[in-house]
Protein backbone atom coordinates (compact mmCIF):
# COMPACT_ATOMS: atom_id res chain seq x y z
CA UNK A 1 0.00 0.00 0.00
CA UNK A 2 1.31 2.88 -1.13
CA UNK A 3 1.65 6.31 1.42
CA UNK A 4 -1.62 7.98 -0.56
CA UNK A 5 -3.32 5.17 -0.15
CA UNK A 6 -2.49 5.09 3.46
CA UNK A 7 -3.45 8.73 3.81
CA UNK A 8 -7.14 7.63 1.94
CA UNK A 9 -7.32 4.48 4.19
CA UNK A 10 -6.68 6.78 7.83
CA UNK A 11 -9.05 9.50 6.90
CA UNK A 12 -11.93 6.71 5.97
CA UNK A 13 -11.93 6.03 9.19
CA UNK A 14 -11.53 9.37 10.48
CA UNK A 15 -14.85 9.85 9.19
CA UNK A 16 -16.49 6.24 10.18
CA UNK A 17 -16.14 7.59 13.84
CA UNK A 18 -17.23 11.81 12.52
CA UNK A 19 -13.65 12.12 13.84
CA UNK A 20 -11.78 14.19 10.28
CA UNK A 21 -8.24 14.02 10.21
CA UNK A 22 -6.44 16.64 8.63
CA UNK A 23 -4.02 15.48 6.01
CA UNK A 24 -1.00 16.86 7.47
CA UNK A 25 -1.82 15.20 10.85
CA UNK A 26 -1.91 11.93 8.67
CA UNK A 27 2.02 13.16 7.42
CA UNK A 28 2.65 13.40 10.77
CA UNK A 29 2.11 10.20 11.63
CA UNK A 30 3.63 8.97 9.11
CA UNK A 31 6.75 10.80 9.17
CA UNK A 32 6.69 9.16 12.86
CA UNK A 33 6.99 5.70 11.50
CA UNK A 34 10.06 6.44 9.69
CA UNK A 35 11.83 6.78 12.12
CA UNK A 36 10.45 4.33 14.47
CA UNK A 37 10.12 1.33 11.99
CA UNK A 38 13.10 -0.30 11.27
CA UNK A 39 13.11 -3.25 8.75
CA UNK A 40 9.44 -2.92 7.68
CA UNK A 41 10.24 0.69 6.54
CA UNK A 42 12.86 -0.32 5.11
CA UNK A 43 10.88 -2.64 3.00
CA UNK A 44 8.46 -0.28 1.90
CA UNK A 45 10.20 2.57 1.10
CA UNK A 46 10.30 3.89 4.70
CA UNK A 47 12.97 3.44 7.67
CA UNK A 48 14.87 5.99 9.64
CA UNK A 49 18.25 4.93 11.26
CA UNK A 50 21.39 5.92 13.34
CA UNK A 51 25.03 4.94 14.15
CA UNK A 52 24.06 4.46 17.81
CA UNK A 53 21.30 1.71 17.48
CA UNK A 54 23.41 0.16 14.86
CA UNK A 55 26.50 -0.06 16.67
CA UNK A 56 24.57 -1.23 19.56
CA UNK A 57 23.15 -4.39 17.27
CA UNK A 58 26.59 -4.91 16.41
CA UNK A 59 27.60 -5.52 19.66
CA UNK A 60 25.10 -7.89 20.64
CA UNK A 61 25.93 -10.21 17.65
CA UNK A 62 28.81 -11.87 19.59
CA UNK A 63 29.02 -9.89 23.55
CA UNK A 64 26.33 -10.62 25.74
CA UNK A 65 27.78 -10.98 29.22
CA UNK A 66 25.53 -12.10 32.12
CA UNK A 67 27.03 -11.88 35.64
CA UNK A 68 28.25 -14.94 37.14
CA UNK A 69 27.98 -16.25 40.51
CA UNK A 70 28.86 -19.67 42.01
CA UNK A 71 25.86 -21.09 42.75
CA UNK A 72 24.32 -19.53 38.54
CA UNK A 73 27.15 -21.22 37.44
CA UNK A 74 26.66 -24.62 39.70
CA UNK A 75 22.98 -24.46 38.69
CA UNK A 76 23.45 -24.21 35.09
CA UNK A 77 26.12 -27.01 34.54
CA UNK A 78 23.90 -29.39 36.21
CA UNK A 79 21.66 -29.06 33.16
CA UNK A 80 23.52 -27.80 30.32
CA UNK A 81 21.02 -28.51 27.44
CA UNK A 82 18.49 -25.55 29.06
CA UNK A 83 21.21 -23.18 29.66
CA UNK A 84 23.56 -22.90 26.55
CA UNK A 85 22.78 -18.89 26.50
CA UNK A 86 23.51 -18.63 30.39
CA UNK A 87 26.99 -20.94 30.04
CA UNK A 88 27.87 -18.95 26.79
CA UNK A 89 26.97 -15.46 29.26
CA UNK A 90 29.02 -16.41 31.88
CA UNK A 91 32.07 -16.99 29.94
CA UNK A 92 31.78 -13.81 28.41
CA UNK A 93 31.62 -12.21 31.74
CA UNK A 94 34.28 -13.95 33.29
CA UNK A 95 36.63 -13.26 29.91
CA UNK A 96 35.56 -9.53 31.29
CA UNK A 97 36.57 -9.70 34.78
CA UNK A 98 39.84 -12.45 35.26
CA UNK A 99 42.84 -11.75 33.27
CA UNK A 100 43.67 -15.34 33.95
CA UNK A 101 40.36 -17.11 32.39
CA UNK A 102 41.12 -14.32 29.14
CA UNK A 103 44.59 -15.65 28.63
CA UNK A 104 43.71 -19.15 29.19
CA UNK A 105 40.73 -18.26 26.06
CA UNK A 106 43.86 -16.56 24.72
CA UNK A 107 45.80 -19.50 24.45
CA UNK A 108 43.71 -22.21 23.08
CA UNK A 109 42.12 -20.18 20.49
CA UNK A 110 45.49 -18.59 19.28
CA UNK A 111 47.99 -21.64 19.53
CA UNK A 112 46.78 -23.10 16.11
CA UNK A 113 48.29 -21.81 12.67
CA UNK A 114 46.29 -23.30 10.06
CA UNK A 115 49.33 -23.95 7.75
CA UNK A 116 48.03 -25.34 4.65
CA UNK A 117 48.40 -28.48 2.42
CA UNK A 118 46.43 -29.71 -0.61
CA UNK A 119 46.34 -33.14 -2.60
CA UNK A 120 44.84 -33.72 -5.58
CA UNK A 121 42.46 -36.98 -4.88
CA UNK A 122 41.22 -37.77 -8.59
CA UNK A 123 44.45 -36.64 -10.39
CA UNK A 124 47.05 -39.72 -12.46
CA UNK A 125 50.49 -38.19 -11.96
CA UNK A 126 50.57 -37.66 -16.06
CA UNK A 127 47.38 -35.40 -15.45
CA UNK A 128 49.90 -32.61 -13.58
CA UNK A 129 50.84 -31.52 -17.44
CA UNK A 130 47.56 -31.15 -19.16
CA UNK A 131 46.22 -28.06 -19.40
CA UNK A 132 42.21 -29.02 -17.31
CA UNK A 133 44.43 -29.57 -14.13
CA UNK A 134 46.10 -26.00 -14.70
CA UNK A 135 42.93 -24.49 -15.04
CA UNK A 136 41.41 -26.37 -11.97
CA UNK A 137 44.59 -25.65 -10.21
CA UNK A 138 44.15 -22.07 -11.05
CA UNK A 139 40.65 -21.65 -9.91
CA UNK A 140 41.84 -23.15 -6.45
CA UNK A 141 45.10 -20.45 -6.53
CA UNK A 142 42.30 -17.72 -7.38
CA UNK A 143 39.96 -18.61 -4.19
CA UNK A 144 43.08 -18.89 -1.74
CA UNK A 145 44.03 -15.59 -3.22
CA UNK A 146 40.68 -14.03 -2.39
CA UNK A 147 40.04 -15.54 0.96
CA UNK A 148 42.28 -15.01 3.53
CA UNK A 149 42.00 -18.47 5.57
CA UNK A 150 44.39 -17.62 8.48
CA UNK A 151 43.09 -14.48 9.46
CA UNK A 152 39.10 -15.71 8.72
CA UNK A 153 39.40 -19.31 10.78
CA UNK A 154 41.12 -18.21 13.34
CA UNK A 155 38.60 -15.37 14.21
CA UNK A 156 36.53 -18.41 14.20
CA UNK A 157 38.94 -19.96 16.41
CA UNK A 158 38.44 -17.42 19.27
CA UNK A 159 34.40 -17.63 18.82
CA UNK A 160 34.28 -21.08 19.56
CA UNK A 161 36.54 -20.76 22.62
CA UNK A 162 34.02 -18.19 23.73
CA UNK A 163 30.81 -19.62 22.46
CA UNK A 164 31.55 -22.84 21.59
CA UNK A 165 30.16 -22.75 18.07
CA UNK A 166 29.97 -20.14 15.51
CA UNK A 167 27.59 -19.30 12.66
CA UNK A 168 28.10 -17.08 9.42
CA UNK A 169 28.00 -16.93 5.94
CA UNK A 170 30.66 -16.74 3.66
CA UNK A 171 30.50 -13.63 1.11
CA UNK A 172 31.68 -13.30 -2.15
CA UNK A 173 32.40 -9.29 -2.06
CA UNK A 174 34.15 -9.41 -5.32
CA UNK A 175 37.73 -9.19 -4.44
CA UNK A 176 37.48 -10.76 -1.34
CA UNK A 177 35.66 -13.54 0.69
CA UNK A 178 35.14 -12.87 4.05
CA UNK A 179 32.51 -14.25 7.40
CA UNK A 180 30.05 -12.75 7.98
CA UNK A 181 29.03 -13.82 11.80
CA UNK A 182 25.48 -14.29 12.95
CA UNK A 183 23.74 -13.58 16.09
CA UNK A 184 24.48 -17.18 17.74
CA UNK A 185 21.44 -16.69 19.93
CA UNK A 186 19.46 -16.30 16.61
CA UNK A 187 21.00 -19.96 15.34
CA UNK A 188 20.27 -23.37 15.90
CA UNK A 189 22.00 -26.67 14.88
CA UNK A 190 19.36 -28.99 13.20
CA UNK A 191 21.43 -31.55 11.61
CA UNK A 192 24.35 -32.58 9.44
CA UNK A 193 25.82 -32.81 6.33
CA UNK A 194 28.99 -34.36 4.54
CA UNK A 195 31.08 -31.46 5.42
CA UNK A 196 29.48 -30.53 8.31
CA UNK A 197 26.79 -29.07 10.80
CA UNK A 198 23.68 -27.54 9.42
CA UNK A 199 21.81 -24.50 11.23
CA UNK A 200 18.35 -23.03 10.78
CA UNK A 201 18.04 -19.42 11.36
CA UNK A 202 15.31 -16.84 13.62
CA UNK A 203 14.68 -14.00 11.22
CA UNK A 204 12.68 -12.11 14.15
CA UNK A 205 16.55 -10.74 14.65
CA UNK A 206 15.77 -8.79 11.36
CA UNK A 207 12.16 -7.08 13.26
CA UNK A 208 14.22 -5.17 15.10
CA UNK A 209 14.15 -1.33 14.95
CA UNK A 210 17.48 -0.03 12.91
CA UNK A 211 18.27 -3.14 11.58
CA UNK A 212 19.14 -2.77 7.97
CA UNK A 213 19.09 -6.40 6.16
CA UNK A 214 20.96 -4.88 2.71
CA UNK A 215 24.16 -5.25 5.68
CA UNK A 216 23.57 -9.06 5.00
CA UNK A 217 23.91 -11.51 1.30
CA UNK A 218 21.27 -11.47 -0.60
CA UNK A 219 20.38 -14.89 0.16
CA UNK A 220 19.33 -13.49 3.27
CA UNK A 221 16.99 -11.09 1.79
CA UNK A 222 15.54 -13.43 -0.21
CA UNK A 223 14.67 -15.74 2.32
CA UNK A 224 13.14 -13.01 4.71
CA UNK A 225 10.71 -12.67 1.74
CA UNK A 226 9.76 -16.43 2.44
CA UNK A 227 9.05 -16.20 5.98
CA UNK A 228 5.98 -16.63 7.30
CA UNK A 229 4.21 -17.69 3.57
CA UNK A 230 4.22 -21.78 4.19
CA UNK A 231 5.21 -23.59 7.03
CA UNK A 232 6.79 -26.63 4.79
CA UNK A 233 9.70 -27.44 7.32
CA UNK A 234 11.19 -30.49 6.68
CA UNK A 235 14.43 -31.42 8.62
CA UNK A 236 15.68 -34.08 6.99
CA UNK A 237 15.84 -32.05 3.57
CA UNK A 238 19.12 -32.23 1.90
CA UNK A 239 21.37 -29.10 1.30
CA UNK A 240 19.83 -28.63 -2.45
CA UNK A 241 16.33 -28.55 -0.97
CA UNK A 242 16.74 -26.65 2.10
CA UNK A 243 13.73 -23.97 1.77
CA UNK A 244 11.93 -24.95 4.78
CA UNK A 245 10.00 -22.72 6.91
CA UNK A 246 8.98 -22.55 10.25
CA UNK A 247 6.74 -19.51 11.82
CA UNK A 248 9.86 -17.10 11.58
CA UNK A 249 12.34 -19.92 11.38
CA UNK A 250 13.89 -20.45 8.20
CA UNK A 251 16.50 -23.61 6.97
CA UNK A 252 20.02 -22.43 5.93
CA UNK A 253 22.08 -24.45 3.16
CA UNK A 254 26.00 -24.56 2.72
CA UNK A 255 25.12 -23.95 -1.21
CA UNK A 256 24.05 -20.08 -0.33
CA UNK A 257 27.70 -19.98 1.96
CA UNK A 258 25.82 -20.81 5.55
CA UNK A 259 28.79 -22.34 7.65
CA UNK A 260 28.21 -23.68 11.30
CA UNK A 261 31.68 -24.66 13.17
CA UNK A 262 31.85 -26.44 16.84
CA UNK A 263 34.19 -26.76 19.11
CA UNK A 264 33.10 -30.45 20.11
CA UNK A 265 30.67 -31.40 17.16
CA UNK A 266 30.22 -35.27 17.68
CA UNK A 267 27.52 -32.94 21.33
CA UNK A 268 24.94 -30.87 19.75
CA UNK A 269 24.68 -28.77 22.92
CA UNK A 270 26.51 -25.79 23.15
CA UNK A 271 28.87 -26.27 26.15
CA UNK A 272 31.67 -23.69 25.73
CA UNK A 273 34.77 -26.02 26.31
CA UNK A 274 36.11 -23.92 29.75
CA UNK A 275 32.79 -24.04 31.67
CA UNK A 276 34.24 -26.94 33.89
CA UNK A 277 36.97 -24.11 34.66
CA UNK A 278 34.30 -21.81 35.73
CA UNK A 279 33.62 -22.59 39.24
CA UNK A 280 37.49 -22.09 40.13
CA UNK A 281 37.84 -19.08 38.29
CA UNK A 282 34.69 -17.26 39.86
CA UNK A 283 36.79 -17.92 42.97
CA UNK A 284 39.54 -15.39 41.81
CA UNK A 285 37.61 -12.76 44.07
CA UNK A 286 37.81 -14.58 47.08
CA UNK A 287 41.38 -15.50 46.89
CA UNK A 288 42.38 -12.07 46.06
CA UNK A 289 40.93 -10.77 49.07
CA UNK A 290 42.09 -13.89 51.33
CA UNK A 291 45.73 -12.51 49.73
CA UNK A 292 44.99 -9.01 50.40
CA UNK A 293 44.14 -9.52 54.02
CA UNK A 294 47.48 -11.98 54.39
CA UNK A 295 49.34 -8.26 53.40
CA UNK A 296 48.08 -6.28 56.05
CA UNK A 297 48.14 -8.99 58.27
CA UNK A 298 51.72 -9.77 57.73
CA UNK A 299 52.33 -6.10 57.83
CA UNK A 300 50.85 -5.43 61.06
CA UNK A 301 52.68 -5.29 64.57
CA UNK A 302 50.89 -5.06 67.73
CA UNK A 303 53.42 -2.86 70.33
CA UNK A 304 52.23 -3.51 73.88
CA UNK A 305 53.52 -1.39 76.57
CA UNK A 306 53.30 -2.54 80.27
CA UNK A 307 51.69 0.25 82.92
CA UNK A 308 53.77 0.18 86.05
CA UNK A 309 51.59 -0.68 89.28
CA UNK A 310 51.81 1.08 92.33
CA UNK A 311 54.29 -1.26 94.80
CA UNK A 312 52.60 -0.12 98.16
CA UNK A 313 48.92 0.09 98.11
CA UNK A 314 46.37 -1.36 100.44
CA UNK A 315 45.17 -4.70 99.35
CA UNK A 316 41.50 -2.70 98.87
CA UNK A 317 42.45 -0.33 96.23
CA UNK A 318 40.74 -0.80 93.32
CA UNK A 319 42.51 0.79 90.56
CA UNK A 320 46.73 0.39 92.03
CA UNK A 321 47.89 1.83 88.39
CA UNK A 322 50.75 3.95 88.91
CA UNK A 323 50.07 6.22 86.45
CA UNK A 324 46.33 7.89 85.41
CA UNK A 325 44.18 6.96 82.41
CA UNK A 326 44.26 10.87 80.85
CA UNK A 327 47.96 11.02 80.77
CA UNK A 328 48.12 7.33 79.75
CA UNK A 329 46.41 7.93 76.32
CA UNK A 330 47.91 11.45 75.95
CA UNK A 331 51.21 9.41 76.21
CA UNK A 332 49.91 6.60 73.97
CA UNK A 333 48.89 9.17 71.26
CA UNK A 334 51.94 11.16 71.28
CA UNK A 335 53.98 7.67 70.55
CA UNK A 336 51.32 6.16 67.90
CA UNK A 337 51.73 9.45 66.16
CA UNK A 338 55.28 8.82 65.40
CA UNK A 339 55.27 5.21 64.19
CA UNK A 340 53.60 3.48 60.91
CA UNK A 341 49.72 3.17 60.51
CA UNK A 342 50.56 -0.58 60.07
CA UNK A 343 52.25 -0.59 63.36
CA UNK A 344 49.72 -0.61 66.83
CA UNK A 345 50.24 0.84 70.41
CA UNK A 346 48.50 -0.96 72.99
CA UNK A 347 48.56 -0.60 76.86
CA UNK A 348 47.87 -3.17 79.64
CA UNK A 349 48.28 -2.94 82.93
CA UNK A 350 49.89 -6.77 83.54
CA UNK A 351 53.50 -8.11 83.62
CA UNK A 352 55.36 -9.67 81.71
CA UNK A 353 53.85 -8.65 78.03
CA UNK A 354 54.90 -10.00 74.72
CA UNK A 355 55.14 -8.19 71.80
CA UNK A 356 52.80 -9.90 69.25
CA UNK A 357 53.15 -10.05 65.66
CA UNK A 358 51.22 -12.18 62.31
CA UNK A 359 52.43 -14.07 59.69
CA UNK A 360 51.41 -13.75 56.16
CA UNK A 361 51.49 -16.15 53.39
CA UNK A 362 52.01 -14.66 50.07
CA UNK A 363 51.89 -17.45 48.17
CA UNK A 364 48.19 -17.76 48.05
CA UNK A 365 47.44 -15.92 44.82
CA UNK A 366 49.96 -17.88 43.14
CA UNK A 367 49.62 -20.74 44.13
CA UNK A 368 45.61 -20.23 43.35
CA UNK A 369 46.62 -19.33 39.29
CA UNK A 370 49.01 -22.14 39.04
CA UNK A 371 46.29 -24.59 40.36
CA UNK A 372 43.34 -23.32 38.11
CA UNK A 373 45.76 -22.77 34.77
CA UNK A 374 46.28 -26.51 35.33
CA UNK A 375 43.01 -27.50 35.98
CA UNK A 376 42.33 -25.85 32.79
CA UNK A 377 44.25 -28.90 30.79
CA UNK A 378 47.66 -26.46 30.38
CA UNK A 379 50.83 -26.19 31.81
CA UNK A 380 51.02 -23.07 34.07
CA UNK A 381 54.51 -22.13 33.12
CA UNK A 382 53.31 -21.09 29.82
CA UNK A 383 51.10 -18.59 31.34
CA UNK A 384 53.16 -17.49 34.48
CA UNK A 385 56.57 -17.79 34.82
CA UNK A 386 56.75 -18.45 38.27
CA UNK A 387 59.22 -21.01 38.88
CA UNK A 388 62.27 -23.16 36.79
CA UNK A 389 60.43 -24.51 33.58
CA UNK A 390 61.59 -28.06 32.82
CA UNK A 391 62.02 -28.62 29.07
CA UNK A 392 60.69 -31.86 28.83
CA UNK A 393 57.61 -30.65 31.17
CA UNK A 394 56.64 -28.11 28.74
CA UNK A 395 57.51 -29.72 25.64
CA UNK A 396 54.79 -32.92 27.20
CA UNK A 397 52.00 -30.30 28.10
CA UNK A 398 52.51 -28.50 24.48
CA UNK A 399 51.63 -31.92 23.12
CA UNK A 400 49.06 -32.47 24.73
CA UNK A 401 47.18 -29.49 23.85
CA UNK A 402 48.50 -29.59 20.24
CA UNK A 403 46.24 -33.27 20.30
CA UNK A 404 43.53 -31.57 21.92
CA UNK A 405 42.89 -28.55 18.87
CA UNK A 406 44.29 -31.05 16.16
CA UNK A 407 40.58 -32.09 15.68
CA UNK A 408 39.16 -28.69 15.39
CA UNK A 409 41.64 -28.60 11.75
CA UNK A 410 39.35 -31.46 10.10
CA UNK A 411 36.19 -29.06 10.58
CA UNK A 412 37.88 -26.69 8.39
CA UNK A 413 39.58 -28.74 5.52
CA UNK A 414 35.61 -30.31 5.00
CA UNK A 415 34.90 -26.60 4.72
CA UNK A 416 37.17 -25.98 2.36
CA UNK A 417 36.69 -29.04 0.32
CA UNK A 418 33.24 -27.97 -0.23
CA UNK A 419 33.55 -24.44 -1.12
CA UNK A 420 36.72 -25.02 -3.41
CA UNK A 421 35.65 -28.02 -5.22
CA UNK A 422 32.17 -26.20 -5.84
CA UNK A 423 34.68 -24.28 -8.42
CA UNK A 424 36.59 -26.44 -9.86
CA UNK A 425 35.58 -28.85 -12.88
CA UNK A 426 37.02 -31.78 -13.65
CA UNK A 427 40.14 -32.31 -10.57
CA UNK A 428 38.63 -32.34 -6.90
CA UNK A 429 41.42 -31.51 -3.94
CA UNK A 430 41.61 -31.76 -0.33
CA UNK A 431 42.86 -29.78 2.27
CA UNK A 432 44.89 -30.56 5.14
CA UNK A 433 45.72 -28.06 8.30
CA UNK A 434 48.95 -28.57 10.38
CA UNK A 435 51.01 -26.51 12.47
CA UNK A 436 51.04 -24.34 16.06
CA UNK A 437 51.97 -20.77 16.64
CA UNK A 438 55.21 -21.99 19.08
CA UNK A 439 58.80 -22.05 17.93
CA UNK A 440 59.47 -26.09 18.54
CA UNK A 441 56.91 -27.07 16.18
CA UNK A 442 57.71 -24.71 13.20
CA UNK A 443 61.07 -25.75 13.91
CA UNK A 444 60.72 -29.17 13.82
CA UNK A 445 58.82 -29.20 11.13
CA UNK A 446 60.85 -26.91 9.08
CA UNK A 447 63.83 -29.56 10.20
CA UNK A 448 61.85 -32.62 9.21
CA UNK A 449 61.49 -30.49 5.59
CA UNK A 450 65.01 -30.24 5.51
CA UNK A 451 65.56 -33.89 6.45
CA UNK A 452 63.04 -35.42 3.53
CA UNK A 453 65.14 -33.11 0.62
CA UNK A 454 68.36 -34.80 1.53
CA UNK A 455 66.86 -37.69 1.04
CA UNK A 456 65.41 -36.50 -2.49
CA UNK A 457 61.70 -36.02 -1.35
CA UNK A 458 61.50 -32.05 -2.03
CA UNK A 459 58.04 -30.82 -1.03
CA UNK A 460 57.63 -27.70 -1.39
CA UNK A 461 54.12 -26.95 0.38
CA UNK A 462 56.31 -28.59 3.30
CA UNK A 463 58.63 -25.95 3.17
CA UNK A 464 56.25 -23.23 2.79
CA UNK A 465 53.65 -24.70 5.90
CA UNK A 466 56.83 -24.72 8.01
CA UNK A 467 57.30 -21.42 7.29
CA UNK A 468 53.82 -20.13 7.90
CA UNK A 469 53.16 -19.11 4.19
CA UNK A 470 50.18 -20.04 1.47
CA UNK A 471 51.68 -22.00 -0.97
CA UNK A 472 50.71 -20.05 -3.64
CA UNK A 473 52.55 -17.22 -2.30
CA UNK A 474 55.64 -19.31 -1.46
CA UNK A 475 56.05 -20.16 -5.09
CA UNK A 476 55.48 -16.52 -6.08
CA UNK A 477 58.21 -15.88 -4.00
CA UNK A 478 60.60 -18.54 -5.33
CA UNK A 479 59.61 -17.23 -9.27
CA UNK A 480 60.47 -13.73 -8.23
CA UNK A 481 63.53 -14.41 -6.56
CA UNK A 482 64.72 -16.21 -9.53
CA UNK A 483 63.90 -13.67 -12.09
CA UNK A 484 65.41 -11.39 -10.37
CA UNK A 485 68.27 -13.27 -10.00
CA UNK A 486 68.99 -12.89 -6.58
CA UNK A 487 71.46 -15.88 -6.16
CA UNK A 488 73.70 -14.30 -8.53
CA UNK A 489 74.44 -11.55 -6.22
CA UNK A 490 75.55 -13.40 -3.47
CA UNK A 491 78.62 -13.24 -1.79
CA UNK A 492 79.89 -17.01 -1.49
CA UNK A 493 80.25 -18.68 1.85
CA UNK A 494 83.95 -19.37 3.30
CA UNK A 495 84.28 -23.58 4.12
CA UNK A 496 85.54 -23.92 7.62
CA UNK A 497 88.68 -25.49 6.38
CA UNK A 498 89.13 -22.06 4.79
CA UNK A 499 88.67 -19.87 7.97
CA UNK A 500 91.37 -18.52 10.32
CA UNK A 501 92.33 -20.86 13.34
CA UNK A 502 91.33 -18.53 15.99
CA UNK A 503 87.78 -18.63 14.80
CA UNK A 504 84.82 -20.56 16.94
CA UNK A 505 85.20 -24.75 16.65
CA UNK A 506 83.87 -27.78 17.85
CA UNK A 507 80.76 -29.70 17.49
CA UNK A 508 78.00 -27.90 15.96
CA UNK A 509 75.37 -26.43 18.65
CA UNK A 510 72.25 -28.57 19.59
CA UNK A 511 69.28 -26.15 18.72
CA UNK A 512 67.03 -25.18 21.84
CA UNK A 513 64.67 -27.54 21.76
CA UNK A 514 66.80 -30.62 21.59
CA UNK A 515 68.52 -29.52 24.82
CA UNK A 516 68.31 -30.86 28.20
CA UNK A 517 67.68 -28.86 31.40
CA UNK A 518 71.92 -28.65 32.44
CA UNK A 519 72.29 -27.54 28.60
CA UNK A 520 69.61 -24.43 28.62
CA UNK A 521 70.77 -23.70 32.14
CA UNK A 522 74.69 -23.87 30.81
CA UNK A 523 73.44 -21.74 27.34
CA UNK A 524 71.42 -19.53 29.62
CA UNK A 525 74.47 -17.82 31.73
CA UNK A 526 76.71 -18.26 28.78
CA UNK A 527 78.96 -20.69 30.27
CA UNK A 528 80.47 -21.94 27.71
CA UNK A 529 81.28 -18.79 25.66
CA UNK A 530 84.56 -17.86 24.64
CA UNK A 531 85.23 -14.26 26.48
CA UNK A 532 86.21 -11.75 23.97
CA UNK A 533 89.54 -10.11 24.37
CA UNK A 534 89.60 -6.92 26.32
Amino acid sequence: MTEKENIKDIQNSSEKNDAPVPEEAVWDVLNFAREIYGFYGKLNGLGQFSPHLTNSLLKSVNMNPAQATSEKIKDALKNPNDNEQNLIGYVEWLELNSMLFKRIMGYFANLLSFDLNYICINAEPEDYEKGTYKKDLKRVQEFFDKFNYKKEFKTIMKELVRAEAYFGVLRDNGNRYVFQQLPQKYCEITGRYDYGLIFDFDFTWFMQGGLDIEMYPESMQRMYAEVGRQNNYQPSAKINSRTGTYALWKQTSPLDGFAAFKFSPEIATRVPILSPLMPNIILEPVIRELQYNAYIAEATKILYGEVPMLKETATKLKDNIAISSKNLGQFLALLQSALPSAVKVAAAPLTNMVPVSFEGDNAIFDSYLKTSAASAGINSRLLYSVDRQNVLETKSSLDIDQNMLRLVYYQFEDFLEFAVNRKTNKYKFKFIFEGFETNIDREQRLSVAADLSESGIVLDQKYASALGMNPFDFRRMLAETKASKFVKNLTPIVKASQMPSNSRSGRPSLEDTDLGDSGSDTRSAGSNEEKSEE
